[in-house]
């Protein structure tokens, strides 16, 4: 219109549903149209009726899992319309090799979900992935009459289940109840290779686990290839030389696991020795060190049994979660003996998880209680705190249970080294894009002996959803020692796994945008609010043919100051013919043209 110039546009015609995804909103438009006399007529395409839809918004599972391990699985939904209407979600296994071809599928459980006052609701499933191999799990609502959409009913989110055995380096202080018992445990079990260490042994006593140590690791290349370290009441005097850091870099840069078990003898040393700084750094809480200093040699132990008390987290980690029902799971912890001591701790990190709390109302800090266990990620790993070193006692009530809180914690720990190989990783901004946006990649490459990769670049392959395959060169990172950064912008939906050739690998998926879905009933309200500001009408689309008529006839005159002169009145134009036609005559009597 403004290129037009106002006398020149006699009106403007909007074929729309009346909502606006981009650009002016209607007010504004009104007003621009009406400081230039244009009346807009509308017409109005669309349903006004209310829209009833139910959505598959979300699928949230690890992108990796040990084999045999379970699985928790949430589904979002949303939903307009079906307010205290109940719906049953279905969540299916099937194989990434023939996803395409609709073949191996396989129903792994359902939910009937129960929409409320709010708009979203939740399923959880928790399934056991009992074969090894890459899967998607596809989570489908049917699609009933009613809906407005019937495309939006399904979601997938891809699932890698991988078979090692998780690698775990135990070291303890002292032969406690606490060690034997978690020592006999881990080494049973299959999904775990175990190297233990008794600081206290003789030297000639042989080490006991799945494998035998002859010294503690003291190199990167010994550490690096265990997936979780355990300290029980370890004595950082006993670590070889800057074992401390070594561990630091361990959880922060190689994404592995910590976890510290306190206990009676040693731990205090942990929180004093300057040469353990490196581990109380990597650790989720702070202690009170004037407390540790009082109790710690004293044996000060509660003369009564206090129960250890879930937070609300403890209910959704992956590391406390006894039952998938909430319920069921303050329940359990009730129902688990007490404690009679606990390590002195003032209060939690900040961004750390406190999971287990003391009960004792004498050992508040500014009306915070103890923290008995706290998590939190470290850079690229996880470290957990364990205040207390009495979970042996569980097994007379529940071996089950002993076992199942021990194998989820150690999982728990693995989550940074499940995010693909060990000196590789890579990574993106978001793990769903738009159609359009610009994917942006981060890789770090490391070599055998984990030292950062000095290469100006690298190529990463994307693999589209049409199964073809785009180069992608990241290039250095001048900030960050083994770090690659680049960009990637994918021309169609679906998934796109980006991958280093032969290393490691991730995926995002791509979607097309869905503003023009969110609320597609015909808005006929604004319409008629922008036909009223600009002097126009709404016009129905069976009253179509009437519009010309309608619009009011804006005929311009063009006055031209100059007296008109016609081109081929010219005696140039006259002497430009001729020269053309005589320089044709003259090359086809030289060439012997007829």
């Amino acid at each position: 219109v403004a290129a037009l110039g106002a006398p020149r546009a006699a009106a403007v015609v909007l074929i729309t549903d009346g909502k606006v995804t981009a650009g002016e909103d209607p007010a504004g438009l009104g007003l621009f149209l009406a400081g230039r006399d244009i009346p807009v007529y509308a017409i109005g395409v669309g349903d006004p009726s209310p829209t009833r839809n139910i959505r598959v918004m979300a699928v949230f599972a690890p992108e990796r899992v040990f084999l045999d391990d379970p699985l928790a699985v949430d589904v979002r939904l949303d939903h307009r319309g079906f307010d205290g209407e109940s719906v049953t979600v279905e969540l299916v296994r099937a194989e990434v090799a023939s996803q395409n071809g609709g073949g191996g599928e396989e129903v792994l459980g359902s939910r009937d979900v129960t929409f409320g006052d709010t708009a979203e609701a939740t399923a959880r499933f928790e399934v056991l992935m009992d074969r090894p191999g890459r899967f998607r799990l596809i989570a489908r609502v049917a699609s009933r009459e009613e809906e407005t959409f019937d495309t939006d009913n399904e979601r997938t989110t891809p699932v890698e289940v991988v078979e090692q055995a998780t690698r775990v380096l135990l070291i303890a202080g002292a032969p406690s109840n606490e060690f034997r018992m978690l020592r006999n445990l881990l080494r049973r079990d299959r999904r775990v290779h175990l190297a233990a260490w008794l600081m206290s042994a003789d030297p000639d006593a042989p080490q006991e686990g799945n494998e035998v140590l002859e010294k503690l690791p003291s190199t990167p290349r010994e550490l690096f290839e265990y997936d979780v370290v355990i300290l029980n009441d370890a004595d950082p005097r006993g670590f070889p030389l800057g074992f401390a850091d070594l561990l630091e870099r361990f959880v922060g840069k190689h994404r592995g696991g910590l976890a510290l078990i306190a206990g009676e003898k040693y731990s205090a040393r942990l929180f004093s020795d300057s040469d353990a700084k490196s581990v109380r750094d990597l650790l989720p809480v702070e202690p009170d060190t004037a407390a540790l200093r009082d109790e710690f040699g004293r044996g000060r132990f509660h003369t009564r049994e206090w129960p250890i008390v879930p937070t609300r987290d403890a209910v959704g980690n992956p590391a406390t979660r006894l039952s998938s029902r909430p319920e069921r799971n303050s329940e359990r912890w009730a129902e688990l003996p007490g404690i009679y001591w606990s390590l002195p701790v003032r209060k939690s990190k900040p961004g750390a998880t406190v999971l287990l709390e003391h009960p004792d109302p004498r050992l508040t800090v500014n009306g915070v209680r103890r923290p008995l266990m706290a998590s939190q990620f470290y850079e690229g790993g996880r470290s957990t705190f364990i205040g207390f070193d009495e979970s042996w006692r569980w097994r007379a009530l529940s071996q089950e249970i002993y076992d199942q809180f021990w194998m989820q914690v150690v999982r728990s720990l693995t989550e940074g080294r499940l995010l693909g190989d060990r000196r590789q990783l890579i990574l993106t901004d978001r793990e769903t894009y738009d159609l359009g946006d610009v994917i942006r990649i981060s890789a770090l490459v490391q070599s055998e002996d984990y030292e950062p990769s000095t290469a100006e670049s690298i190529e990463v392959e994307v693999t589209t959803a049409d199964a073809e395959v785009e180069q992608v060169t990241l290039r250095r990172d001048p900030d960050q020692a083994g770090w690659f950064r680049g960009v990637f912008q994918p021309r169609g939906v679906g998934d796109q796994r980006i991958r280093i050739p032969g290393g490691a690998d991730t995926s995002v998926r791509v979607e097309v945008p869905d503003l023009e879905f969110q609320d597609p009933r015909l808005d006929i309200a604004t319409l008629r609010q922008l036909a009223d500001a600009t002097g126009g009408a709404v016009v129905p689309l069976d009253r179509f043919a009437e519009l010309p008529s309608m619009i009011e006839s804006r005929p311009e005159r063009v006055v031209v100051a100059d007296e008109p002169r016609p081109l081929w009145d010219s005696s140039v134009t006259l002497g430009v013919v001729v020269f053309f036609l005589a320089l044709e005559w003259i090359l086809r009597k030289w060439s012997r043209l007829p």
